[in-house]
């Protein structure tokens, strides 16, 4: 892992807890189809997940961020002259997981439904 040196920025000295997970990613099956010249859809069952990061905040302390995964689904279409336009409805979090992103002190929503519909010129 990447050492950081914050010798002459504070008290924390050298350290590869920044606060970052060692792994984190995202792993799932996609299906696409072209239904037609000008439409095709398509599917994406996958997981988003990190692994537990600590972050030293001082000389004498640590912080740990609890590793996590969620599920979930995104349907979706192109359609249009060359495919320009999309419609996307995304499913997040459909275990209803309580999740923190290390480094942050926000916590994630829980089951959620992400709408996008665009062009691209």
């Amino acid at each position: 892992r990447r050492v950081f040196d914050y010798s002459g920025a504070s008290s924390i000295g050298k350290t590869s807890k920044t606060g970052h997970p060692a792994w984190s990613g995202r792993a799932g099956l996609r299906y696409e189809r072209e239904i037609a010249k000008a439409l095709s859809v398509h599917a994406d069952a996958y997981s988003r997940f990190a692994r537990r990061a600590w972050e030293k905040t001082s000389a004498t302390q640590t912080d740990s961020y609890a590793g996590w995964s969620t599920a979930n689904l995104a349907l979706g279409a192109e359609y249009g002259e060359k495919q320009k336009f999309f419609a996307d409805l995304n499913l997040n979090n459909l275990l209803n997981k309580n999740y923190t992103l290390a480094s942050s002190s926000l916590e994630e929503p829980g089951l959620h439904l992400v709408l996008r519909l665009g062009a691209e010129f």
